[in-house]
Formats: C-alpha cells, sequence, structure tokens
C-alpha cells in the first residue's frame, strides 16, 4: 500500500490512514433547540467553513455551533436542512479550516472496508469504527418515506450521527 512516502489509491489505504488523513475534519455538532440542546457529528466539506450534518441534529435549532478536533468553538448558520434525506448544510465563519476530500458512494461495493469517525454520546470525540460495505442502495421506508442507504457493518454509534463514512 506504501512505497516510501507515496501512497497507492489504486490499491487503498488502512483504516489508520483515512483516519489520520480525515480526523481533523471531522466536528462535534451542537445545537440549542427550544426544548434542550442535541449533539451529533459532521464534517466540513470546504475549507471556508462549509459543514454536512444530519437534518435531526439540527432541527428545531435556535443556535449552533461546531467543535473542531481541536477543540475551538464556531457558531455556524443552518443554510439548509432535508428532512426526508436527513441532511443539513452549516456555515461556520471561519477559513483555511481543514476539509474531506469527498468521494462518490457510486464508486462503492459491497465488500469494500469503510471507516466512520465521530463523537459518541457528544463526549467521546474522534472515535473510528471499521466495517464494510454490507449493501448498496438499500431503501428503509419511514414514515411513509422512502430513501436508498448504504448499509454497512461498522458501529454507528449513539452521536456519530451527521458524522462521514470513508
Amino acid at each position: 500500500i506504501i512505497s516510501g512516502s507515496s501512497v497507492s489509491y489504486a490499491q487503498g489505504l488502512t483504516p489508520a490512514q483515512v483516519y489520520a488523513m480525515n480526523v481533523k475534519s471531522v466536528v462535534m455538532v451542537y445545537s440549542r433547540t427550544s426544548g434542550g440542546t442535541s449533539t451529533g457529528s459532521g464534517f466540513i466539506i470546504s475549507r471556508d467553513g462549509y459543514v454536512v450534518t444530519n437534518h435531526h441534529v439540527v432541527e428545531g435549532a435556535v443556535s449552533a455551533k461546531i467543535i473542531t478536533h481541536q477543540g475551538e468553538e464556531i457558531p455556524v448558520r443552518i443554510i439548509g436542512s432535508d428532512s426526508i434525506n436527513d441532511i443539513a448544510l452549516l456555515k461556520a465563519e471561519a477559513e483555511n479550516l481543514p476539509c474531506v476530500a469527498l468521494g462518490s458512494s457510486r464508486a462503492l461495493i459491497v465488500g469494500d472496508q469503510v471507516v466512520a469517525i465521530g463523537n459518541p454520546l457528544g463526549e467521546l470525540t474522534s472515535t473510528m469504527t471499521v466495517g464494510y460495505v454490507s449493501g448498496k442502495e438499500r431503501s428503509i421506508t419511514t414514515d411513509g418515506v422512502t430513501i436508498d442507504m448504504i448499509q454497512t457493518d461498522a458501529a454507528i454509534n449513539s452521536g456519530n450521527s451527521g458524522g462521514p463514512l470513508f
């Protein structure tokens, strides 16, 4: 997999390499609602502060912030949210943030090894779990709405909601 200092992406990366390359881009998402608080995970997708998380992590938020891997707290605005697909886009007013390189779920095949990084329980920051793609395009119906998902056997801990699967 590694020859000198170069990495062969065709051969894949080890879970440790994936973690090292991406952990600084995974954040804790903290939102305050009129009824309490919610925590989850998210990941930075652009150096100028765009963050992806789950809709249910920020649903009904009156304010929200991210906490970076380094412990920096940054207020965020909710740019958009889709409850049907359970996805939300946030914007932090920050520059030069570490961001992930987005891939394509279409390129995945059943049996590919995957890594989930998140913040279980809003306290156990930068937790990594490893597993395999168990299925693709799994249709799940909840409350009469059907969405397609990737199935994995990687443990997705409570509080990992919104975190990336690499």
